[in-house]
């Protein structure tokens, strides 16, 4: 099944793969779906289905105007506040502009902090300090970030997600010569990171097969 991807004039083919794929777009971990171009220049060879189902104009809820692709050498992005070298969703009418990343993310979503919905919060300028109630470190307001403000919780966005929210826990995968298993981070004692050296605070983890924890 092939697909006319908005950012690009060569064809995308829909494929199954079962190991872990780089989105050349928002940059997340993937498997399952996703489209691929054999193009001759290859610059975006794999894309997932989160960025493939974006189209242009992009109206976002976030945001007043449509947004364009764009490909730029450094753009910051209004979202995360991080300069990116690569591919933007810019607003032709003011000074705005969102990565894939940040365009892809859920307005709303389920966490262990609290027992309501945590939605999206596209920042501002705060009054007071607000803090992550995973990593308790201050939040700045002016990022994105997800809360329910009724209960007073807040969360970083990469706390909140962490970087294989988009793998299906419970599957294997080979990483390097490990089999690795994609787990829930959901038990009361938070297993150690042997990558970073500390107590895990993400969401989804790999646990490595060939050790106990």
């Amino acid at each position: 099944m092939e697909k006319r991807l908005f950012f690009d004039p060569a064809p995308y083919t829909l494929r199954y793969d079962k190991t872990i794929i780089y989105c050349n777009l928002c940059e997340m971990l993937n498997y399952g779906f996703t489209y691929t171009s054999q193009g001759i220049s290859m610059e975006y060879q794999y894309v997932d289905l989160h960025c493939a189902s974006l189209s242009e104009p992009l109206v976002h809820n976030r945001h007043l105007h449509p947004l364009y692709f764009l490909e730029t050498n450094d753009h910051y992005c209004d979202a995360c506040k991080r300069t990116r070298a690569d591919y933007m969703l810019d607003c032709d009418t003011c000074n705005f502009s969102l990565c894939f990343y940040c365009a892809t993310l859920p307005e709303e979503i389920r966490h262990m902090s609290d027992e309501h919905p945590l939605t999206l919060y596209c920042g501002g300028k705060g009054n007071g300090k607000i803090w992550c109630d995973v990593c308790e470190v201050e939040l700045d307001p002016s990022k994105w970030f997800f809360a329910c403000f009724d209960c007073e919780v807040a969360l970083h966005v990469q706390r909140a997600l962490g970087d294989f929210s988009r793998l299906l826990p419970g599957k294997l995968n080979t990483i390097g010569e490990r089999e690795c298993q994609v787990v829930l981070n959901n038990l009361y004692t938070r297993p150690f990171c042997s990558h970073c050296r500390s107590r895990c605070k993400a969401p989804v983890i790999f646990k490595d097969n060939g050790k106990d924890n």
